[in-house]
């Protein structure tokens, strides 16, 4: 989570550094993020807990300040020695800007609920039978929230985004089957805002 707050850090201040004089666009738009995720899990025996992932999302601002937005999420593979996690995400969220500037740039803050589905599967590249390791799927309702930073492109109708998010796990992962872990993404992204 560290790295993940450092990248952002050092994004805002890339950001700063821009020229700055327009403001969120009310109404429709669509984006796409990409960028590094990692899941909290135990380290003991994990060979990798961050890889690349993405967001897709959809969503409808109703003025410069507030919006509602709705993504699907794909967090990068864990994976242990033998065996690896796959989580995927739908969100809903509510999204509020602040314009600062000339109001091209905006710092936006989210939050709502997320549908986490995480699969536990066996790794294929070790010496484990399919047979000896079940495939095990759950889906929970979780809090996800997070900030980022928006500018908008001059005369064309796109946003470059800045995000850092989280959906909080629950349990210990060490002791209950019920568990889940907390996915962390950090990405950038390119929104398209609907006249």
């Amino acid at each position: 989570m560290l790295q993940l707050l450092k990248y952002f850090s050092l994004s805002l201040i890339f950001l700063f550094i821009l020229s700055v004089s327009y403001a969120i666009t009310p109404g429709t738009y669509v984006g796409l993020n990409a960028g590094e995720t990692a899941l909290s899990l135990p380290d003991t025996n994990l060979n990798k807990s961050a890889d690349f992932g993405g967001r897709a999302y959809a969503g409808y601002n109703f003025n410069e300040y507030l919006g509602v937005e709705a993504g699907v999420a794909h967090y990068g593979n864990a994976k242990y020695k033998s065996f690896e996690y796959n989580t995927n995400a739908l969100d809903i969220v509510a999204k509020t800007y602040l314009p600062f500037g000339e109001k091209r740039f905006n710092i936006f803050a989210l939050g709502g609920i997320a549908a986490v589905n995480s699969i536990t599967k066996a790794n294929h590249n070790e010496e484990i039978s399919i047979n000896d390791f079940v495939p095990n799927s759950k889906t929970r309702i979780r809090p996800i929230y997070g900030a980022g930073v928006g500018y908008d492109i001059p005369k064309s109708h796109f946003t470059a985004t800045i995000e850092v998010t989280r959906i909080q796990g629950v349990g210990d992962l060490k002791s209950s089957p019920h568990s889940m872990p907390s996915a962390n993404m950090v990405s950038v992204g390119l929104t398209y805002n609907f006249d």
